[in-house]
């Protein structure tokens, strides 16, 4: 079990993990650890109905594991069962009802299913200083807070926060950068002058770490905001390359979607819309709360296009 648990989660060796699995099934097939490794390792592969499955088994097993209920919440909300995982988070809550985290949840799924900013901002100010100042949770407080179009509120989380690095998609980067990008989506123009020394931070850290696409990400993010659209551009795609949807159903649809802005900054809306129409009908992260109210979205929000895919995504009830 360990040998595919480290498989999976630091080399990527997803059918090496899953021969250590088989192995392991041997003598417990009926164990729920190794039905959720299982279903994660299914979930990554796109084969989501299996992974679902897979861990809706597993909780039968072991109806008191809050961390294997957090992972079957995660699989309604990447498939946008919002009922389903509401369910879920109310267990985990009956489980831990200490635990803010769970509250947090149900608030994050308020919001990306009805773009409810303002309950997600609160829920994100009322957890303890000691979770609210954690580098990840500071950037998901970022993007909420812009979500809520209150960018003067967003910098000042910026600025008060104890850490130098902060939370940004999917990687941690310097503080400063996060600050660039503020002042792109809120409408203001970005210089290399001014930020020149934050897009040199990330450069570094890309060229220490050449595996990790996120970082590279953020690198094309920088460079879009101090306007080297060409230089964002190709960094975007290199990232796609490096963690395609066809090989990563979670880490794939994020970079393709963040791709998807990069384009629409830079006035090429018919690839964001091509990416777009395709990530609205897989589960991952694209929601209607996102597309309602993200500004990252906003130089597509007066194409026709763009309505469609949030009615599309619209709630229904």
């Amino acid at each position: 079990m360990s040998a595919a648990l480290h498989l999976f989660a630091c080399y990527r060796d997803f059918e090496r993990a899953r021969v250590q699995i088989a192995i392991a099934a041997r003598a417990r097939s009926n164990n729920s650890e190794l039905l959720q490794l299982t279903a994660l390792l299914d979930r990554v592969q796109g084969r989501w109905e299996k992974s679902t499955a897979g861990l809706e088994r597993a909780a039968t097993l072991d109806p008191r594991n809050p961390e294997l209920f957090a992972s079957l919440a995660e699989n309604y909300h990447y498939l946008r069962r919002y009922r389903d995982e509401e369910r879920i988070l109310d267990r985990l809550i009956e489980l831990e009802p200490g635990q803010p985290l769970f509250l947090l949840n149900k608030a994050e799924s308020a919001f990306a299913e009805k773009a409810d900013s303002k309950g997600i901002c609160a829920a994100y100010e009322a957890l303890p200083s000691s979770m609210k100042n954690n580098a990840v949770l500071t950037g998901d407080r970022v993007y909420y807070t812009v979500c809520a179009r209150d960018f003067a509120a967003a910098e000042e989380i910026v600025m008060k926060s104890p850490n130098e690095a902060i939370g940004f998609v999917g990687t941690v980067v310097p503080r400063r950068f996060v600050a660039l990008w503020l002042e792109l989506v809120r409408g203001n123009h970005p210089t290399t002058e001014e930020f020149g020394a934050a897009r040199e931070q990330l450069h570094q850290k890309v060229e220490a770490d050449r595996s990790d696409p996120f970082l590279l990400l953020a690198l094309a993010l920088a460079d879009l905001a101090v306007g080297r659209k060409e230089e964002s551009i190709e960094q975007g795609h290199r990232a796609m390359e490096m963690r395609p949807i066809s090989e990563d159903a979670i880490d794939g649809p994020r970079i393709a979607a963040t791709v998807a802005t990069i384009h629409a900054w830079a006035n090429q809306p018919d690839f964001a819309f091509e990416q777009l129409s395709i990530l609205i009908r897989l589960p991952d992260f694209v929601t209607y709360g996102d597309l309602k109210t993200n500004p990252a979205w906003d130089p597509l929000r007066n194409d026709p296009r763009f309505d469609k895919l949030i009615t599309e995504l619209a709630p229904r009830d």
